[in-house]
């Protein structure tokens, strides 16, 4: 799948969550991080890669990139 913003990735976190039946609270848990301060990443929706591949690294999925030219994904 091809996301165009870190809201849409966040959004696709926040899926397999809902899933795996993983909380915000958990997540914060398992990230040391306060519920407060991932809520705050999540409402930002503009995360660090590292973020990303700290949240990935919690919830036991891998992340994998590619990259396209443009042209290639009409």
């Amino acid at each position: 799948m091809i996301y165009y913003s870190g809201k849409e990735v966040l959004a696709e976190i926040k899926r397999i969550m809902d899933i795996e039946d993983i909380s915000m609270k958990e997540l914060a848990f398992r990230l040391n991080k306060s519920q407060q301060a991932l809520s705050r990443i999540f409402k930002t929706a503009n995360p660090r890669f590292s973020t990303l591949v700290d949240m990935c690294n919690a919830l036991n999925i891998k992340i994998d990139i590619s990259f396209y030219n443009k042209s290639d994904t009409d």
